[in-house]
């Protein structure tokens, strides 16, 4: 498909911004993303296809990767959008007495 983009971290925020501008320009988008109710719902939009993953299990990667190419076929361009998050405490004593310490 000559206008085939895959989109990773689709279900929100900017991942699901592009794929819903980019369907509406008429693009063919396969959207990946943890699988969820916000994933499935992008499948209502045009030329949307979707690929639940999480790109945080790394043992099932290769094995998607080389069916989503199958099922698909080639791509013209990738958006690696997902992001992980993670969180913890940035005040902490330790960094209290360093910022006290710089000029």
């Amino acid at each position: 498909m000559e206008n085939q983009i895959l989109i990773t971290g689709a279900s929100s925020g900017l991942g699901r911004a592009l794929v819903e501008a980019l369907s509406g320009d008429g693009a063919r988008v396969i959207a990946v993303a943890r699988p969820s109710k916000r994933l499935e719902a992008l499948k209502a939009l045009p030329h949307v296809q979707i690929e639940p993953l999480d790109l945080g299990d790394t043992k099932n990667f290769e094995v998607w990767a080389k069916r989503v190419a199958q099922d698909h076929g080639p791509l013209k361009a990738i958006v690696h959008n997902a992001g992980i998050q993670h969180t913890r405490r940035f005040r902490t004593q330790r960094t209290l007495i360093l910022c006290k310490r710089s000029p």
